[in-house]
């Protein structure tokens, strides 16, 4: 298994092994496309988004890893107080991760999160739709073989 999908995959196993104030089940996908109608339930995706690889030394390569998690729902009504648990999530979501520092069964370490923007306008504006997407920062570094 190659590092990016080794890193959502941990993601997405330790997201469903968290607990955080809003019940889901994390799940892990190449294209992360639903039905608006199916968008009453809370979906939580994880997708890998980037790898940057560099040979900092013969026989070794360096990792720098983003993983997206996406937190999607649309609420009865675009109320501070229906977006406010999502928004919060996201935020769960980076802490869970900053308290792992390393990913369960893995090398991968978690090094930050990029949040931005906060949510999508565009998705509540055109849809009535909260989408929130957080970026988590993983590196790691292995010996390899020719």
């Amino acid at each position: 298994m190659n590092v990016l999908v080794e890193a959502a995959t941990a993601v997405e196993t330790a997201l469903n092994a968290g607990t955080f104030s809003l019940a889901f089940t994390a799940v892990r996908k190449y294209r992360p496309v639903y039905q608006l109608e199916d968008m009453g339930t809370l979906h939580v995706t994880v997708a890998g988004a980037q790898i940057t690889i560099t040979t900092p030394a013969r026989g070794v390569r360096r990792y720098e890893l983003r993983v997206d998690v996406g937190v999607q729902l649309k609420p009865e009504a675009d109320t501070n107080e229906l977006l406010d648990p999502l928004s919060d999530l996201l935020e769960e979501i980076v802490n869970h991760f900053a308290g792992l520092e390393i990913l369960p069964d893995t090398d991968i370490c978690w090094v930050g999160a990029v949040n931005a923007p906060a949510y999508s306008y565009e998705h509540l504006d055109r849809w009535g739709q909260f989408t929130g997407v957080v970026g988590l920062l993983f590196k790691a570094q292995r010996r390899v073989t020719a």
